[in-house]
């Protein structure tokens, strides 16, 4: 894994800010998969919305309602959403 610094950091539970992004996985309103320096982090709640997406820096925000957060160790894919958008 990368040694970019991760951090987080959710404010009143409708913003979130984050480092260390490497990519996203998958996304929608309900759910966000994040791949970050320190593994898969899966994001639930309701009206989710990259506002914004840096790759370069690693950085990224989202509003809506945040629910839910969950680390967890990930293989690296084969194939994830920015490389499809963008690839």
């Amino acid at each position: 894994m990368s040694e970019k610094k991760h951090t987080l950091e959710i404010e009143d539970r409708s913003v979130m800010r984050l480092s260390g992004v490497e990519d996203v996985e998958s996304f929608s309103e309900k759910i966000v998969v994040i791949r970050t320096s320190l593994g898969r982090l899966t994001v639930k709640g309701g009206g989710l919305l990259i506002k914004d997406l840096r790759t370069e820096s690693g950085e990224m925000s989202i509003s809506g309602t945040v629910d839910s957060l969950e680390y967890s160790r990930a293989k690296k894919p084969a194939g994830t959403v920015i490389r499809s958008l963008f690839g």
